[in-house]
């Protein structure tokens, strides 16, 4: 029997997947523009590596029908309303940098280092809005096929992304980023 909960997981993954494709062409449009900093490879490899770890295992198994059947219980709630949270985090991410929003790393030039609304305590929110999303479809589709590369690729590869940019941002700002990473968190509030 589906549920008010299944069609909300649904309605999640849905909007998940606009705002996605909404911050990769429309705000990136301006990525064109004369940038300092650019590191563009990563930028493209990462968009591939996350879209097959999460799209692959979704077509290669029956892990649609087997959740779509299975009851929605409490963890499984859970798991949306952490979708929602990070759908939401890093919406307000993109929406706090507006027209600096870009893939690649690096800065406008002339563009000011962003340390308010959500950059005020985490500078990377965007990337942990992500990863919040990816762990709450993780617990939202208990399948293992989808539940592993949710978890696993997303942590690794926004690790590895956080510490190239930093590197590129303090490059780029200097001390002013140096103090900014000093009272910020790279991705999780209180833990790292």
């Amino acid at each position: 029997m589906v549920s008010p909960w299944h069609v909300l997981f649904v309605i999640v993954t849905l909007g998940w997947a606009l705002h996605e494709v909404y911050i990769l062409r429309i705000l990136n449009q301006g990525s064109g523009r004369l940038r300092q900093g650019d590191e563009r490879g990563s930028a493209k490899l990462l968009t591939v590596i996350l879209s097959l770890a999460l799209i692959l295992p979704i077509v290669l198994s029956d892990a649609v029908r087997e959740t779509w059947s299975a009851p929605m219980d409490a963890g499984r709630r859970f798991g949306i309303l952490l979708m929602v949270g990070g759908v939401l985090l890093r919406a307000a991410a993109a929406q706090t940098l507006g027209s600096a929003w870009s893939r690649d790393l690096g800065r406008f030039v002339g563009e000011p280092l962003r340390t308010h609304g959500v950059y005020a305590r985490l500078r990377h929110p965007s990337y942990t809005g992500f990863i919040l999303t990816t762990i709450g479809l993780a617990i939202a589709w208990p399948h293992p096929l989808i539940a592993a590369p949710a978890l696993i690729v997303p942590v690794i590869t926004f690790t590895l992304r956080t510490q190239v940019e930093e590197r590129i941002l303090e490059r780029l700002y200097g001390a002013e980023y140096a103090r900014y990473r000093e009272r910020t968190w790279r991705l999780i509030p209180f833990v790292f």
